[in-house]
């Protein structure tokens, strides 16, 4: 079938959408705004919310794609062998997507627990 992998090929591609507020946060930060200046603030939100969106979001329906019909379709074009290779290449790809989901979480919320104990003291 000519849409084997095609939802792992819009992922790779939607994956992109995220790159431009990477670039301008880090463009803010080369220009010396601190973490707490509100375009710092609003950019990292900003790429907080569209990386899960783009990256993270769609994993489960894409893994279960690659699982249920991709990896059989895979498997007989270009054998076993190919497959298990594609299946570690996306499996890493998604593992490191949500890992840097998770350090952004974590980054978050201590954003926000250094402020509640700011405004408390």
């Amino acid at each position: 079938s000519n849409r084997v992998m095609q939802p792992v090929g819009c992922l790779f591609q939607f994956n992109e959408l995220s790159t431009p507020l990477m670039n301008l946060r880090q463009y803010l930060l080369t220009a010396g705004d601190a973490s707490s200046d509100l375009p710092m603030v609003v950019s990292s939100l900003s790429f907080f919310a569209v990386f899960g969106l783009v990256r993270v979001a769609p994993l489960p329906f894409v893994v279960r794609n690659w699982i249920v019909r991709d990896f059989v379709a895979v498997r007989k074009e270009i054998g076993t062998g190919g497959a298990i290779l594609l299946s570690l290449f996306f499996a890493v790809n998604a593992l490191l997507q949500c890992s840097w989901f998770f350090t952004m979480c974590q980054r978050l919320v201590g954003m926000f627990s250094k402020r509640r104990k700011a405004k408390v003291q």
